[in-house]
């Protein structure tokens, strides 16, 4: 990202000087005073990822894995949109898939809504420990016919890294 590139912020951190933004399809954070946005008690609050979570990489599209290349505890943050909202969504739900099988515990239902986002930076720990070759994927079900956008960055964390939504 230059300087004077355009980003949409999507949340900020209560504890921390930092916005939450995306930019072309990527998803990050950056700190408040790079940008020229005044007004930050109009944007909705979301926790910045805690030290203790080391960054891996990002998987976008639906379709898309991950295959993991540290192992250990893994937690994925997700966010689920579609192009523009405005229009009925129906109903759906999200899991987590670790080497194809999905798991229960990571489901998400998503309501019928009209909202553009319908996951927003979602912490979801995968359960287990992740082994080297594992591979993390997604599924959703439900929902319209419409074009969704996935972006999960996925984390390292050891069991005393609190990461929260």
């Amino acid at each position: 990202m230059s300087t004077g590139d355009g980003v949409v912020i999507l949340a900020r951190d209560e504890r921390l000087p930092w916005y939450r933004v995306r930019w072309q399809d990527q998803m990050g954070w950056v700190p408040q005073s790079g940008t020229n946005y005044a007004d930050a008690s109009k944007i909705p609050v979301l926790r910045s990822p805690p030290p203790c979570a080391k960054y891996l990489g990002q998987v976008t599209g639906l379709n898309g894995e991950w295959q993991a290349t540290s192992a250990g505890r893994i937690v994925v943050v997700i966010d689920l949109y579609r192009s523009k909202p405005g229009t009925d969504f129906r109903a759906g739900s999200f899991r987590v898939q670790v080497n194809g099988i999905e798991k229960p515990e990571t489901e998400r239902i998503i309501e019928s809504t009209k909202r553009q986002y319908l996951i927003q930076g979602a912490p979801i720990p995968v359960p287990g420990t992740a082994r080297i070759g594992d591979r993390i994927g997604f599924k959703f079900s439900g929902g319209n016919s419409e074009a969704l956008t996935l972006l999960a960055a996925i984390y390292l964390t050891d069991s005393n890294c609190k990461f929260e939504g």
